[in-house]
This record gives structure tokens, C-alpha cells and sequence, in this order.
């Protein structure tokens, strides 16, 4: 019995450990995207942004709006807070499980690029 329990605590930790990270890039820039979890509520997060040759992102200002193409919802655009650990937020309200679009607005020395990270939520 011991063992049993010890055995569905340890499924319990892994089934509730932070998802994996999503990876997307274009020419120029890559996108690391940590989620807290990817269930229905407030989510937080870290966005960690680099060249494509690796170097790190610094001093942008980059903004999410998350898309729900095929409901035809867009929530508010809203900051995000440049810290040593990387862009963060805790303000993604997500009412709706299924796929959702984060697009990141990437501005640094007057370039704007956007960045979609495709994201399940459920």
C-alpha cells in the first residue's frame, strides 16, 4: 500500500511540472517561450528572446496579444516586464481550452517584428 502511494505522488509531480517550453523563430530572432501551465485561468510566463546566432535580447519592447483563430477571439495586447530572467508576465486570463496564438510584437531600435507561438490550452 505504502508503495502505491508513493507511486501516485510521484505521477501526481510529474503530471503537475511546468510544461515544456515552446521554441519559435524567424530570420533574425528566436523566442522561448515557459508557460506556468497551459490550463484555463492566469497564466505566467517567460519569454527569453536572442539573436539567431544565440546572443541574448536585451532593451526591446515586446507586447502579447493572444489569438483564438477559429472562435474569432483576440484578448487585449498587454507588456511585458523585461527582467534578468527575461521578458515575464502574469496577466494571460485564458477562459477558453483549445489552440491559442500568442503573438509577440518585438520592437528594438525602431524594427518591429512579430512572432506567433502556437499554444493548447485545456
Amino acid at each position: 500500500m505504502r508503495n502505491l502511494l508513493v507511486l501516485c505522488g510521484f505521477l501526481l509531480c510529474i503530471a503537475c511540472a511546468a510544461p515544456a517550453p515552446i521554441r519559435v523563430q524567424n530570420s533574425t530572432l528566436v523566442a522561448l517561450l515557459t508557460l506556468d501551465q497551459r490550463s484555463l485561468g492566469k497564466r505566467s510566463g517567460t519569454i527569453l528572446l536572442s539573436n539567431v546566432d544565440g546572443t541574448p535580447m536585451r532593451d526591446a519592447t515586446v507586447t502579447v496579444t493572444a489569438v483564438m483563430q477559429q472562435h474569432g477571439m483576440i484578448l487585449p495586447p498587454f507588456a511585458l516586464n523585461e527582467t534578468p530572467a527575461g521578458y515575464q508576465f502574469d496577466t494571460l486570463q485564458i477562459d477558453m481550452a483549445g489552440e491559442w496564438q500568442l503573438q509577440l510584437r518585438i520592437t528594438r531600435n525602431g524594427t518591429e517584428t512579430l512572432l506567433e507561438l502556437p499554444v493548447v490550452f485545456q
